[in-house]
């Protein structure tokens, strides 16, 4: 379900997980280092591309990926069974993104 809205922006269209994702997120939430990896491999791109429209420099969207994927992994115990994967990590890459921006501007005012 999470590459059909690839690119879209748009993090409300997704309506919920199909099970397929809900299996994958219990087996991550039980140490699945494959279920993680799967679940990597299904959103980072899209999310990568989400970053990128905030970030605007390919190499910071791709560590800041990297981070939103290990805050998502450590947060798992918080997903809600309810919630798309890709809904539930959205405010995370959000707050990520912003956390680099804004320490980019402290960088360049020299505070």
């Amino acid at each position: 379900m999470g590459a059909s809205n690839e690119g879209s922006g748009d993090h409300e269209r997704e309506a919920g997980p199909d099970p397929s994702e809900r299996g994958l997120v219990a087996a991550a939430r039980n140490g699945s280092m494959e279920a993680s990896s799967t679940l990597a491999g299904l959103y980072q791109e899209r999310i990568y591309h989400t970053i990128l429209t905030f970030t605007r420099d390919p190499e910071d969207a791709g560590d800041l990926t990297q981070e939103t994927f290990m805050a998502a992994y450590r947060s798992l115990r918080s997903f809600r069974q309810g919630a798309g994967f890709y809904t539930w990590i959205y405010p995370a890459l959000g707050r990520i993104a912003k956390d680099k921006a804004d320490v980019q501007k402290r960088i360049a005012s020299g505070t």
